[in-house]
């Protein structure tokens, strides 16, 4: 029996597996690069 269903419709509890990409695309810079840089601007608030 099915005791609960949860749907992530804003992308929550998972994300895209291109989400670092596709920025990091259109900056021109690497992936991993870009996804450092980002978490390590949040740290600073």
């Amino acid at each position: 029996m099915i005791r609960f269903v949860v749907f992530d419709l804003g992308q929550v509890l998972s994300s895209p597996p291109d989400l670092y990409r596709t920025p990091a695309g259109l900056l021109g810079v690497e992936p991993d690069a870009y996804q450092a840089l980002y978490w390590g601007a949040t740290e600073s608030l």
